[in-house]
């Protein structure tokens, strides 16, 4: 993730919240079928990402009587006072994705996101996306009639 962000065509000189966040929570949501930037909290929820990138995302906890999950993040600055239900806002998220170039972005991906793909052999001998052939990872989250009716899911999970 750190190298896709470190060639993000970024038209901010500083950022609150690393790239590798934006980056990451836009493909959660997308692999989620989600395109709304208002729904990130229950991407958040209902996927692996807290799981996958460990405590600097944050932290989920199950409350042992009632099962409730509460989620806590640290967050990446110190602008706010109230406690974190997600690793940065929805609100970041729409505006970094508005402020990116639409043609600098295209040509990010098909240049450097392929050639990182490349490195990390997400491609197999005739070029294709294992993504493509279904052989996807997920974290060991539970599998909720939500998560079914998610437009990807539904494509791995009979």
């Amino acid at each position: 993730m750190h190298k896709l962000a470190d060639t993000y065509p970024s038209a901010c000189k500083k950022h609150d919240v690393p790239v590798w966040v934006y980056i990451a929570s836009d493909l959660s949501m997308r692999f989620h079928g989600v395109h709304s930037f208002h729904a990130f909290p229950y991407v958040v929820r209902a996927g692996g990402m807290v799981q996958a990138f460990g405590p600097e995302m944050g932290h989920k906890a199950v409350h042992p009587e009632t099962g409730d999950i509460s989620l806590a993040c640290e967050g990446f600055n110190d602008k706010n006072t109230y406690d974190r239900q997600t690793p940065c806002d929805h609100d970041y998220l729409r505006k970094m994705a508005r402020r990116t170039e639409p043609e600098l972005l295209e040509d990010w991906f098909n240049r450097d996101v392929v050639g990182i793909f490349k490195q990390h052999h997400a491609f197999d001998a005739e070029g294709s996306s294992l993504a493509t052939r279904r052989i996807c990872l997920y974290p060991t989250i539970p599998i909720t009639r939500t998560l079914r009716s998610c437009s990807l899911m539904r494509t791995i999970i009979p």
